[in-house]
């Protein structure tokens, strides 16, 4: 049976379009589903990501309903249901799409107030990807910084190789390069790159293996509440929160908490940009390289169904 708490709470579904497709795993996506949740008129979101999340979207619902442990979507979503704060926080570029769309955007970023560009990496060709390191550091502004990630796309000998080539450039972090994550401080002490964990923070209890993070990449959606937050962010390494293709609620809550345990670093959340609509009356803001959440959620109903729980 559903718990008294979810008896007080109404649960929308939505799907919104996503221009152009974005592809999780080796699968391209036209949609992003979720579950959003209100309760005495403040909104969260539940919105488990295709292939990154442990759960699913029915995994949510029959938790809501009282069957099976809670995911780690829902509780984000549950311990953020809580009133809305107007805060805005500075948010970095995310380069995607052909070479000369990447390099394009490269040279329009270094002219902007966009204080940090992410790329990714180790999806085509080695010898490319260093290329477009290098112009791309080379396009942007020294006092913006690049983040690189990886995806655990290497093994050791690629990572290696890879991370000499890049090496004099000026690289904030290379995010989860590795296969086999136990050999990260190795290649920083081999190289002097440093890396950033995400998949790893779901996977390890304790990082007391990893002493040389750079940055401990945090997606509430998938890494679940705010007690592993307060726990991640007392080791003293830089937070950088990051989006996954959440709706315009489910990002307010997120902005919240990078206000909270990193309000000057620049999160990733360039992926609101993907959206062709949104549950929201009126979009988010994004002015100036900062996404702005100002005012209570107005709900758009033409894009959500009521879930019965």
């Amino acid at each position: 049976q559903p718990s008294k708490e979810t008896l007080l709470m109404r649960v929308f579904r939505y799907q919104l379009p996503l221009d152009p497709p974005v592809v999780f795993g080796q699968q391209a996506h036209q949609f992003r589903t979720g579950l959003l949740l209100e309760q005495d008129g403040h909104w969260s979101e539940a919105a488990p990501l295709p292939y990154f999340s442990q759960e699913t979207l029915d995994d949510v619902i029959a938790s809501l309903r009282g069957n099976g442990t809670t995911p780690r979507s829902l509780e984000f979503a549950l311990e953020t249901l809580r009133p809305l704060k107007d805060v805005a926080i500075p948010m970095n570029a995310l380069l995607q799409g052909s070479p000369e769309q990447i390099e394009q955007a490269a040279e329009s970023l270094a002219q902007s107030d966009c204080r940090a560009v992410k790329l990714k990496v180790g999806r085509g060709e080695f010898k490319k990807d260093v290329e477009m390191v290098r112009f791309v550091r080379s396009t942007l502004q020294s006092n913006q910084s690049l983040r690189l990630d990886a995806n655990r796309a290497w093994d050791w000998d690629t990572a290696m190789k890879f991370s000499l080539a890049v090496k004099d450039l000026d690289i904030e972090y290379l995010e989860e390069p590795l296969q086999d994550p136990t050999r990260l401080d190795d290649l920083t002490r081999e190289t002097g790159i440093r890396y950033a964990l995400d998949e790893t923070l779901l996977e390890y209890q304790s990082l007391n293996d990893f002493a040389l993070p750079a940055a401990l990449i945090i997606k509430p959606t998938i890494l679940g509440g705010r007690a592993k937050i307060v726990q991640l962010s007392q080791r003293g390494v830089p937070l950088t929160f990051s989006a996954s293709y959440e709706s315009g609620v489910g990002l307010s809550r997120i902005v919240q908490l990078a206000a909270e345990f990193a309000p000057d670093r620049p999160a990733g959340l360039d992926t609101y940009r993907y959206l062709k609509t949104d549950v929201l009356q009126e979009r988010w803001t994004m002015d100036n390289w900062a996404f702005h959440v100002k005012g209570a959620v107005q709900l758009d109903k033409r894009f959500v169904e009521q879930v019965e729980l």
